[in-house]
């Protein structure tokens, strides 16, 4: 490789300034001119210069050169011939005009002019290695396209590839995967990866490649961008690096397998390799990842697309299955994909090729709170080594519970509260013999986890939270299985949404399946219920236990609808399943064939329709299903029903006791009040009489008897009143009391509205006084009078008043 830290320029054609590639200055290379094009660095002799500037200013005029070089930036291109630069090359030398053949080679590749460029190496023997004065070899300037990139390094010498592809240029320091993620060009970027190349070298600015897509990308980047594309290859590589045991299970030929992710593209390429996929003189290959990582399966399926020959068909499926969901997640850490079934069968022509279908099927799942703990901190230590970009970080997608996966836009916090109450959380009994030893962290929780699947040709792969052996032979797939056995992919993808449909209700080791936890819920629930009503108790109405209660039927319910809503879905994509494998798709099974007579099926055939009849009869277990689940809600409907009807006859029972209680109570009160109004009076009296009142001392008489008990001392005179008097003043005393007390209740009661009753007599005597006169006193009466008797008890005495007052001067006038 050429090098020198002097700039020397002895090339006829001028340079005006430099070109940066993915300058904004030329959004098209067609536009670059060659005068952009940096001259190509080397330190040449004073005499070398001084003759090079010689013949370039007395051997042709400066027209001639002016017309060379418009000549050549009009022509250079991508049909551009062999003839047309050896033409140029001629009129050049036969001026005799000093040309740098390097830069004309750069020039040629930035205009994508791959015959220039094939010429100039065979017949110029040009150096593509050749840096120019900002330090840019050829490779530099070929990313407009990915063909000019593999052209030009191809021409590279194998010891010289590595430095190449890693040089820093002088301006910024960038190597050539810079200029490769600045033109979005993600060929390029896959070719230089596959070249060995660093993508984690940064820049003057401490930059990495990514942060060129951060600046550029918008805040919703789709997953059809090439950008996108970039970001998934770039962070898989770096997955490769920080997980590079990652384990992945292959199943091929009747045998499976576990290589690590490391070892992935190793094998691929391998050809006694069984992880060899799709092509048809391969066998089905099925791959298996043990999680929901979206960048993974990227990683996979682009290096089986590659393998296959066509890497951007195979992107743009998996960006057509892998778009936003619908409704956003409140919580930015559970991202997931909507369920769905897409499939191109029906445009597909060669099922071993070009058939592609993508499914997400959400599984119902048992699973230890516990365990739940343990991913959701595996999760985030994920989420922490990948880049901290909100896109990449959605395609890592946490297992979610059945609140979560209903309940997307609630808060953490909310979801939090949801999962501690989940209905198999607190309903879960654990056997007899382990609950001296079970505790909180074992009772199980409800997840819907999501399995992916991807089927290009005849190759699949699915995505799911559970070990890849014991997947594989959980889903009737094992050591022991022959080739033959598992010859249809689309079979089994179906027999794998079968297997996870027929475990939501199976019982296994003798524990309780879900539903069968929320029937037992149920029970609890009216047996607690039976207990508070326990007529021996005379305890109160706990509203706190009654809440509870209701609240425990009610999330019952709420949960069933959920699951509902989740069957839905399954039955939806398995709908969509086997109407496109029997009516879309182009493979031909004969036991789908009405012409073939089923003594004519040969044994594997026998065994796929057997096979294919476990997939539909799936379709009545989720029906028994969601049957199953109504029946359980109508259960708790009648329960709900019967739970209010006895907390209100509790409350009924509460209520009488508490009436006949203040029954007795208030039958004291009016005692006790009787007697107060009896005795209050006759005491306020008796205190009177011994006062000094004037009054009361002009009624005494001097009452004379010996009240002494010493018989020496004789008769003594004493003030007293008479029975008769004091018996008149009791009497008064009384009658005033009974009349005053009775005048203030009427009164009282009238001021506040419970006076209905004279209120109504007041209306008749109205009523009768205008049938006598045929006058109605409400004529004379004013807007407010009129709203006052509407009103009722609200109206002023004021009011009142005035309207008796009239109606006593209209009843005088009558009789005169």
């Amino acid at each position: 490789m050429q090098q020198s830290a002097i700039r020397g320029n002895i090339d006829f054609i001028p340079y005006k300034d430099w070109y940066v590639p993915g300058s904004v200055d030329y959004p098209l290379h067609s536009d670059v001119p060659i005068e952009s094009i940096p001259p190509s660095a080397f330190d040449p002799s004073p005499n070398e210069r001084g003759i090079a500037r010689e013949q370039n200013q007395t051997q042709s005029s400066n027209q001639e050169r002016v017309d060379l070089v418009n000549k050549l930036n009009i022509q250079m291109g991508e049909s551009s011939s062999e003839q047309m630069i050896e033409s140029w090359l001629k009129q050049c030398r036969g001026l005799k005009l000093a040309l740098d053949i390097n830069r004309l080679a750069r020039f040629a590749v930035c205009r994508n002019a791959l015959a220039v460029v094939e010429y100039l190496v065979w017949k110029e023997n040009v150096d593509l290695t050749c840096q120019d004065v900002e330090g840019r070899s050829a490779i530099f300037y070929a990313f407009p396209s990915d063909g000019m990139l593999k052209c030009v390094m191809s021409y590279v010498p194998e010891n010289s590839k590595l430095q190449i592809i890693g040089h820093q240029d002088r301006p910024y320091g960038r190597t050539p995967m810079y200029y490769a993620v600045e033109h979005r060009n993600f060929n390029a970027v896959e070719f230089l990866l596959e070249m060995g190349a660093d993508f984690q070298i940064k820049d003057r600015s401490d930059n990495l490649p990514t942060a060129l897509l951060a600046q550029k990308s918008t805040p919703g980047i789709s997953l059809d961008d090439d950008t996108s594309h970039i970001m998934l290859i770039f962070e898989f590589y770096n997955m490769l690096q920080i997980r590079p045991h990652f384990p992945i299970g292959v199943w091929r030929g009747g045998k499976e397998q576990t290589i690590l992710l490391n070892q992935l593209e190793a094998s691929w390429h391998s050809p006694e390799s069984m992880v060899m996929l799709g092509h048809s003189t391969r066998p089905f290959t099925w791959i298996h990842i043990t999680e929901a990582n979206g960048i993974a399966a990227f990683g996979i399926l682009w290096q089986y697309g590659r393998d296959m020959q066509y890497p951007a068909y195979v992107r743009r499926a998996f960006s057509s299955s892998f778009r936003e969901s619908v409704r956003v997640p409140m919580n930015r850490s559970l991202p997931y994909r909507d369920p769905s079934y897409e499939s191109n069968s029906k445009i597909a022509t060669d099922p071993r090729q070009d058939l592609q279908v993508s499914i997400v099927f959400p599984c119902f799942v048992l699973v230890e709170r516990a365990g739940l703990s343990s991913r959701r901190r595996y999760w985030e230590k994920s989420r922490a080594e990948t880049t901290d970009y909100r896109f990449l970080q959605s395609m890592l997608q946490p297992e979610r519970t059945i609140d979560e996966a209903y309940f997307p836009s609630l808060s953490a916090k909310a979801l939090d509260a949801r999962n501690e109450h989940q209905v198999v959380v607190r309903e879960y009994v654990p056997d007899e013999e382990n609950t001296l030893v079970f505790s909180d962290a074992w009772r199980p929780i409800l997840m819907v986890y999501q399995l992916w699947v991807w089927r290009f040709g005849r190759g699949i792969l699915t995505a799911y939270p559970m070990d890849q052996v014991y997947y594989f032979k959980s889903n009737g797939v094992g050591s022991n299985v022959g080739v033959d056995r598992l010859k249809h992919p689309g079979i089994i993808i179906g027999m794998i949404i079968a297997n996870h449909i027929s475990k939501f209700g199976t019982r296994k080791s003798g524990e309780p399946s879900t539903l069968d936890i929320f029937e037992s819920g149920i029970t609890r629930i009216l047996t607690d219920v039976d207990g508070y009503m326990d007529t021996n108790s005379s305890s109160r109405p706990d509203m706190r236990k009654e809440h509870e209660f209701m609240f425990r039927i009610a999330d019952i319910r709420e949960e069933l609808a959920m699951i509902q809503e989740v069957l839905e879905q399954q039955l939806g994509i398995l709908d969509d399943l086997i109407n496109d494998f029997e009516q879309n798709n182009p493979e031909k099974h004969a036991f789908l064939d009405p012409s073939v007579e089923p003594t004519d099926y040969s044994s594997e055939t026998l065994q796929d329709r057997e096979d294919w009849k476990v997939v539909k009869r799936s379709r009545t277990k989720i029906e028994k299903y969601q049957k199953w689940a109504e029946r359980i809600d109508r259960d708790a409907e009648r329960v709900e029903k019967r739970i209010q009807d006895q907390l209100n006859l509790k409350r009924t029972h509460v209520s009488i006791n508490d009436a006949r209680a203040g029954l007795i109570l208030s039958t004291a009160v009016i005692g006790f009040t009787v007697i107060t109004i009896i005795f209050a009076p006759l005491a306020f009296v008796t205190g009177l009489f011994a006062l000094p009142v004037d009054v009361f001392l002009k009624n005494q008489f001097q009452f004379v008897g010996n009240s002494s008990p010493d018989p020496e001392e004789g008769e003594q005179s004493t003030s007293a009143y008479t029975t008769t008097y004091v018996a008149t003043w009791f009497v008064v005393a009384e009658v005033v009391s009974l009349v005053v007390t009775i005048l203030l209740v009427v009164l009282c009661l009238w001021l506040l509205g419970g006076a209905g009753t004279f209120t109504a007599l007041q209306g008749n005597k109205s009523k009768e006084l205008e049938t006598r006169s045929g006058y109605s006193p409400r004529e004379d009466q004013t807007d407010g009078d009129k709203a006052g008797n509407v009103t009722g008890a609200r109206i002023s005495l004021r009011t009142r008043a005035t309207n008796l007052l009239r109606r006593r001067r209209h009843g005088a006038s009558i009789e005169a």
